[in-house]
């Protein structure tokens, strides 16, 4: 009985926090061939960008992971950006891109290159 208390109180403590906390909602990615640019879009609405932020960003080619960014907080409360060369990439290459929020959650998004 101990352990169910000690249970719910957890749940009760932590339960704000969760309830706050969220993952992005999606992913914007473009590629530009011709720059060898990689941007992309990523919205996470937040009040605090140093409290609530997108933490790390992943970068994937063809399931390979090639870059990773660890960020302290988010460019803006509405949105993080993101805009790096990314060079040798082929046409039909896919590029995937996970960013996981540093309270809760994450969101992948998917191209292919043309």
């Amino acid at each position: 009985m101990k352990t169910i208390k000690s249970l719910l109180f957890i749940l009760l403590i932590s339960a704000p926090t969760i309830l706050m906390a969220h993952p992005p909602k999606s992913i914007d990615i473009k590629y530009s061939p011709d720059q060898k640019k990689l941007t992309a879009e990523i919205p996470h609405g937040v009040k605090d960008v140093k409290d609530h932020y997108i933490k790390t960003i992943v970068i994937s080619v063809d399931g390979k992971e090639v870059k990773t960014i660890d960020l302290k907080e988010q460019t803006s409360k509405e949105k993080e950006n993101i805009d790096i060369e990314l060079p040798d990439i082929k046409s039909g290459s896919e590029i995937s891109i996970k960013a996981t929020c540093n309270k809760f959650g994450s969101k992948s998004g998917i191209i292919k290159v043309k």
